[in-house]
């Protein structure tokens, strides 16, 4: 939509790079630990942004590389969750992280929006 009124809100750009510096230091002692705050940050975001640097950036390093099962299982879980209001942003997001997200998280973020994405 479009509007006269002008704009005094933070511009995408700004709020992705205090999203990920805000989450890059948040530091927990375990992976469970971890992916407990994943899905809390994730479920507490208020914005696109803010979701997506819940899964890429948290607690013992970046998230999306991680080896950590559970961990990728928590990011296809709040991927697919935000899938039930958003389905093509989710394809997007996955799409564009095809080759750093993990086949585990991939599947469980598309589970309800297709099985495969369109190439």
């Amino acid at each position: 939509m479009k509007s006269a009124m002008p704009f005094h809100g933070v511009s995408a750009p700004d709020l992705r790079r205090v999203c990920r510096e805000v989450f890059a230091g948040c530091r927990f002692p375990s992976a469970v630990a971890w992916r407990g705050a994943v899905l809390a940050f994730w479920r507490g975001a208020r914005c696109r942004e803010e979701r997506h640097a819940a899964i890429e950036l948290s607690g013992l390093g970046p998230s999306l590389p991680s080896k950590e099962f559970f961990l990728r299982k928590a990011i296809g879980w709040a991927l697919r969750q935000y899938a039930w209001t958003d389905p093509a942003e989710v394809r997007r997001y996955v799409r564009e992280n095809e080759g750093r997200l993990s086949p585990l998280s991939r599947r469980e973020a598309l589970k309800n929006v297709g099985a495969s994405l369109p190439r």
